[in-house]
């Protein structure tokens, strides 16, 4: 019997938010708005109901971000949520520094990468589901530990670089086979499957990397960008999702895969039924953006 419903897994990072209101390359831009947020799984909390067992497993430094990340966690958590993140020694917590465009609805980011990379250990992993959160960040987990969480776990997992190197991409695609649920971006699914031959770069559409993706995976590979997604299952059945298109301008966008990501689980607990909870995320993603208009 597991102690929770969910375990988010992987990455933790201290968001530094700064917005523009019409962000230009190579010159000075003008702050409107900041704040600091625990991304990635900081993120996916927000959709999840309060009724919800959650498990946190990650890892900070005991640097000054690191304990911010603590700090806000600790301000905005109910009973239900049970906080096991290791605070290491002289490391360094990721953190990162956004650029938010209110006027393209935009954001360009700069990335330090800390001890949360390292995770490796899945032993404290305790719920029926387990959510792995950029995976292609970790660069320590193992197909083989994965493989060993899988045997009586439904195991979900995001990405979050938009270029990967060779190893990279091997190393994922070997571990598709121990995930059950596999969400990316249309721009990660790019990365991963995009071949260059004789000096020609070979982009797929999100059909056809979908298709690609899916060889391997247990269930499911679900690719969504702004117009919508593209799911394909192990057996090669391929379906498409639209999406509304918000061009209001003025929008906070940020975390936008993640809430996609939860909005999936969070539909899947508790229906267990793919088909409507990719139309729910779409669905509860575009709200949850709307009413962030600044």
């Amino acid at each position: 019997m597991k102690n929770f419903d969910i375990s988010l897994y992987g990455n933790i990072i201290l968001d530094n938010v700064y917005y523009v209101s019409d962000y230009t390359n190579g010159t000075s831009n003008k702050i409107e708005r900041k704040y600091t947020a625990v991304g990635s799984i900081g993120n996916m909390l927000e959709v999840f109901d309060l009724n919800k067992k959650i498990q946190i497993v990650s890892a900070v430094s005991d640097d000054a971000q690191g304990q911010r990340i603590i700090t806000l966690l600790s301000e905005n958590m109910n009973s239900n949520v049970s906080i096991d993140i290791d605070v290491i020694n002289g490391e360094i917590t990721s953190n990162a520094v956004i650029i938010s465009d209110l006027t393209e609805n935009t954001r360009t980011s700069m990335v330090e990468w800390g001890v949360c990379t390292k995770l490796q250990d899945v032993s404290k992993l305790n719920a029926s589901w387990v959510h792995i959160m950029y995976l292609d960040t970790l660069e320590e987990l193992s197909t083989i530990q994965l493989k060993e969480l899988s045997k009586d776990t439904i195991i979900s997992a995001d990405l979050c670089l938009g270029s990967h190197t060779a190893k990279q991409k091997d190393k994922i695609m070997q571990m598709t086979r121990y995930i059950d649920y596999l969400v990316l971006s249309d721009v990660e699914a790019d990365s991963l499957t995009s071949r260059q031959k004789n000096g020609v770069k070979r982009r797929y559409s999100m059909e056809e990397a979908a298709s690609i993706m899916a060889r391997e995976i247990k269930k499911l590979v679900i690719i969504h960008s702004p117009h919508g997604s593209v799911s394909c299952d192990n057996g090669g059945k391929t379906k498409t999702y639209p999406s509304e298109f918000i061009s209001t301008k003025g929008l906070n966008v940020l975390g936008a895969g993640d809430l996609f990501a939860s909005s999936f689980i969070k539909k899947m607990i508790d229906t267990g039924d793919c088909d409507s909870s990719i139309k729910y995320a779409h669905k509860n993603t575009t709200s949850i953006l709307k009413k962030r208009v600044l």
